[in-house]
């Protein structure tokens, strides 16, 4: 996660891009992730396109997917790699 981050962003967009950036990095669909995060496919790609928010906690689960913590990636960007292979094995 070391992009340069336009803090004029508002937050949805911000994690937005976040989730889509992190989810394409991984070479994960979106049910995949989906299924790893127990969220449904329907609403991960809603909030992708901005067609729809998501409650904070689903958020936490599908960015916990990839070894982040909500509050920790606005502090500090620059996250350790994570093995998500094990991932499209489900």
């Amino acid at each position: 996660m070391g992009r340069y981050v336009d803090q004029d962003l508002d937050d949805d967009q911000f994690w937005r891009d976040e989730l889509r950036h992190l989810r394409n990095e991984a070479g994960l669909s979106i049910r995949q992730l989906s299924h790893a995060a127990d969220v449904s496919p329907e609403q991960i790609q809603r909030f992708e396109k901005g067609l729809g928010g998501m409650p904070i906690a689903r958020l936490e689960r599908v960015f916990a997917v990839f070894g982040y913590e909500l509050e920790l990636m606005r502090t500090h960007p620059e996250g350790e790699v994570v093995d998500t292979s094990w991932i499209k094995e489900l």
